[in-house]
C-alpha cells in the first residue's frame, strides 16, 4: 500500500510540474480599450514565484493619470480603475492599481471566515433558541 501511495504522489507531482511548465509558454496578444498607453511591467514576487503583469495607463486632457488596467500573463485583467473591479491579491483605487502582499490577502481571507463563522453561529443560536420554544 505504501509503495502504492508513493507511485501516485510522485506521478501527481511529476504531472503537475509538466503541466506547468507548458503553461508558460504560452502567449498571448493583450488589446487594451482605446486610449490606453503600454506603460511598462510590474514584477511582483520573488524567484519561482515571480509574476510578471502589463500596466496600461490612460492619461487625462492635462496628461495626468486617469486610469489604469493591469493584465496578468494570460492577457485577463487583474486591476481596473474605470470599473473598479480587482482581482484578490489587488486593490482597484481611483487612479491607481495596487498590489497586495501575501500577509493581507491572508488577513482577508481570515476576515472571511471569521464572519462566515460568526454567521453560522448566529444560525445555529437561532435554531436551539426555537428547539426551546418548541419544547
Amino acid at each position: 500500500m505504501r509503495k502504492f501511495l508513493a507511485v501516485a504522489t510522485a506521478s501527481t507531482v511529476a504531472l503537475s510540474c509538466a503541466t506547468t511548465a507548458l503553461a508558460d509558454d504560452n502567449t498571448t496578444t493583450i488589446n487594451p480599450p482605446s486610449g490606453y498607453k503600454y506603460h511598462g511591467d510590474i514584477t511582483q514576487g520573488e524567484g519561482s514565484s515571480q509574476e510578471v503583469f502589463k500596466l496600461y495607463q490612460k492619461p487625462d486632457k492635462d496628461g495626468d493619470l486617469a486610469q489604469q488596467i493591469v493584465y496578468d500573463k494570460d492577457g485577463k485583467v487583474v486591476c481596473d480603475t474605470a470599473s473598479s473591479k480587482a482581482d484578490f491579491m489587488w486593490t482597484a483605487g481611483n487612479t491607481r492599481c495596487n498590489y497586495k502582499k501575501p500577509l493581507d490577502v491572508i488577513k482577508d481571507i481570515s476576515s472571511y471566515i471569521a464572519a462566515i463563522s460568526a454567521a453560522i453561529g448566529a444560525l445555529f443560536a437561532i435554531y436551539t433558541t426555537a428547539q426551546k420554544f418548541i419544547k
